[in-house]
């Protein structure tokens, strides 16, 4: 549970670098004052040191289970060498630590005996052997340990071996440390610069063209780039509603109607490979159409395409290549619809709304 703790706290010390700079500017906000960047930085800082050095103080507070004891009383087992493995004696396969049947051939590791068992591999002691006076080793897992008497009145714990050797922290340690506590601080109350005045600041944010909030429209290209490749992505016509289902039942008799309360949307499409330094693969899967912000990708199973509508192919294009074709959808009727492109599964690099400019 306490490892547990202790790395929640870790993670926290990580995350609060980036929430400490937050509070800087929402503390500004609410007493009327500008916040400085190094006031943001001061508090990212702070509040990292602070959860990192209580997740480190948690992780140094955990205690490990009780190592086994030896006779009545007054003997423990320090380890000497620890293995990570435990060997097979059919075999000779390696198996991981507590494992009680090989994984290779599925022979019993060892024999279930009575008593005391390895504090490593949990294999019974019984079948350890002796290396000298006080001194045996595991014939599973390999790992010696050395027979320490201590007072019947203090059996210490493995985790009492683990920590008891370790430096606490020194005179100088403690200084640099309170030193560092106190620029911190120094760059919070400095951060803040008093304002004889609250200001008003009023930004106007402008979104590109084929964005989300500023979609392009048909017959409009648009310039993306992903991974390195640029690419210019128009929609040069589009048919929708009665006439696209039409279009895709007068093709073929076969062709299946939308769905009640859907319609078709066929899209024609232009990629043209601009920039980059390889060739670059695209094709129907590139483009979805958003309705309502919901994505719906290409009908493509049960569909023949009219011929004076080609369906747009997956090509690979070479440096100033381009490659055009007809896309069909199945969306919600008589809504908005917006065409994005993404390359090689990225998030939508652009959208394009299905209006004609007037």
């Amino acid at each position: 549970m306490l490892t547990l703790v202790a790395g929640i706290l870790m993670l926290l010390g990580v995350v609060g670098a980036g929430v400490g700079y937050e509070i800087g500017a929402v503390l500004a906000g609410l007493i009327g004052k500008t916040s400085r960047f190094e006031a943001g930085i001061g508090f990212a800082f702070l509040i990292s040191v602070i959860f990192t050095i209580a997740g480190a103080y948690v992780g140094k507070k955990m205690v490990a289970k009780k190592a086994p004891r030896l006779g009545s009383g007054g003997a423990i087992l320090e380890p000497i060498t620890v293995s990570s493995q435990m060997i097979c004696k059919n075999c000779g396969a390696e198996n991981p630590l507590k494992t009680e049947i090989c994984r290779a051939c599925g022979v019993p590791l060892y024999e279930e005996l009575p008593g005391r068992r390895c504090p490593v591999c949990n294999a019974p002691l019984k079948l350890a052997s002796i290396l000298s006076p006080g001194r045996i080793i595991c014939n599973v897992c390999y790992s010696e340990f050395q027979l320490v008497s201590v007072p019947r009145a203090y059996q210490p714990t493995l985790g009492e071996y683990r920590f008891s050797k370790k430096p606490r922290l020194g005179r100088k340690t403690k200084i640099a440390i309170t030193g560092v506590a106190v620029f911190l601080l120094f760059l919070i109350i400095a951060g803040f610069s008093v304002s004889t005045q609250r200001q008003t600041v009023t930004t106007t944010q402008t979104f590109a063209r084929g964005s989300l909030s500023n979609p392009a429209l048909v017959g409009e290209s648009v310039t993306v780039k992903a991974y390195g490749s640029v690419f210019e992505i128009t929609v040069l016509d589009f048919i929708r509603g009665e006439e696209a289902r039409e279009e895709i039942e007068t093709a073929n008799l076969f062709n299946p109607s939308p769905d009640e309360g859907y319609e078709y949307v066929l899209v024609k499409v232009r990629v043209k490979y601009i920039k980059g330094d390889d060739t670059a693969a695209v094709g129907i899967f590139d483009f979805k159409a958003f309705v309502k912000g919901s994505g719906y990708g290409p009908k493509l199973f049960g569909v023949v395409y009219p011929q004076n509508k080609p369906e747009f192919k997956s090509v690979t294009l070479v440096l100033g290549g381009a490659s055009e074709g007809w896309v069909l959808f199945e969306v919600p009727k008589d809504d908005e619809i917006l065409i994005s492109f993404s390359y090689l599964f990225s998030e939508p690099l652009c959208f394009i709304k299905l209006v004609k400019p007037s």
